[in-house]
């Protein structure tokens, strides 16, 4: 499904400050893509690119944009997750070029609950950087739990 309509702001929960993909393109159940272009305003920009290592959070937000146009198409607002962890992370590259144009694709192999893993892949003209990357989306109570000053104790 077309999903390039939907602004990356309405599907992501954090502010644009830390947003490193510029949209997603496509969704469906078992599989989504976003693209992002490295420019020197791209969060963790350094000198002529952005480190490969960061491809876990290009990864991570896609998931999350998949979840959120998820919860668009239910009428519900994204909800926070968290990255557990990755699996396997491997990068052709030790950076992602200024000017570059990355297709990440994002699929479920794994969702129980609310702990999901996901293969991921990072493309320019050929894919550069794959990983298994782990989430849970904990439930409203368990946030307000964490936010809670009790919990800090």
């Amino acid at each position: 499904m077309d999903a390039s309509g939907a602004p990356i702001g309405e599907l992501l929960p954090h502010g644009p400050e830390m947003t490193v993909i510029d949209r997603l393109v496509e969704y469906s159940p078992q599989r989504s893509v976003a693209t992002a272009v490295v420019t020197e305003a791209s969060p963790f920009f350094h000198d002529s690119g952005v480190p490969a290592w960061a491809g876990i959070e290009y990864m991570a937000q896609t998931i999350a944009a998949h979840a959120g146009f998820e919860a668009r198409l239910r009428g519900e607002q994204p909800r926070i997750g968290f990255l557990l962890g990755t699996r396997a992370y491997e990068s052709e590259a030790s950076e992602f070029a200024l000017g570059s144009t990355l297709t990440i694709t994002v699929e479920p192999v794994v969702v129980e609950a609310r702990l999901a893993a996901f293969q991921c892949s990072i493309a320019t003209a050929h894919r550069v950087a794959t990983a298994v990357v782990n989430i849970y989306q904990p439930e409203a109570h368990e946030l307000a739990d964490l936010r809670s000053p009790a919990s800090h104790g």
